[in-house]
């Protein structure tokens, strides 16, 4: 039976330590480096997708205005009777008490 362990195993044990304490942050360091990279990525892509959406809706937008405005063209005095009873229910509608 041995009594005391052999002084170079246990030089050896602090160095597979040190070495696994170094392999450790560097490869913490490198999943944050990961992970800002890919967060990066999702952002640009998540902003790309917006403007794509906002274009199709601003396009959709005037598509509509100027479909109002040849049909408000088109008939201009039942637009007019139109937009008066809109008017006046909404007035009516929020001037409930």
């Amino acid at each position: 039976m041995k009594g005391n362990s052999d002084p170079l195993d246990l030089s050896a044990v602090k160095d597979d330590i040190s070495n696994l304490r170094s392999d450790m942050k560097e490869l913490f360091q490198k999943l944050i480096d990961t992970g800002k990279s890919e967060t990066g990525a999702a952002k640009d892509k998540v902003i790309e997708e917006l403007y794509d959406a906002l274009e199709i809706a601003s396009k959709s937008g005037k598509e509509t205005v100027e479909s109002l405005e040849s049909k408000v063209q088109e008939k201009p005095f039942i637009s007019l009777l139109l937009a008066f009873f809109v008017g006046l229910f909404f007035g009516v509608f929020f001037n409930r008490k």
